[in-house]
């Protein structure tokens, strides 16, 4: 059976994504800018897709144990959440609460 990663749903209107990684079957990282003066240099909003299996250590997953440092921007993990197979992860220092809730809500509903 293939797995085929839902992408990212319920972005703030107007994000526009600007970059697209992808490791083999393992992860896929989306970059997006996100709109509204007020971010000014908070404009980042990065989306890790990641196989759950990849990132098991001895078994068992890391998270919410992970850290991450991107550049040398001061980001933070806003959320990581497991849905079936694969990880989500959602990092920004730009996203609000209210934001990060309708993204993780838009893209369970979609999973299903």
């Amino acid at each position: 059976m293939i797995h085929v990663p839902i992408l990212p749903a319920g972005l703030p209107a107007g994000a526009t994504p600007v970059q697209l990684f992808h490791a083999g079957r393992s992860l896929i990282a989306i970059t997006y800018d996100l709109p509204g003066a007020w971010r000014r240099s908070h404009h980042l909003l990065y989306i890790f897709i990641a196989n759950a299996a990849t990132l098991k250590i001895n078994g068992e997953a890391p998270w919410p144990r992970v850290s991450l440092r991107l550049a040398s921007e001061r980001m933070k993990i806003m959320r990581v959440w497991q849905r079936g197979q694969e990880v989500v992860i959602v990092v920004s220092n730009g996203l609000t609460q209210a934001e990060l809730a309708h993204i993780k809500s838009a893209m369970e509903s979609e999973a299903h």
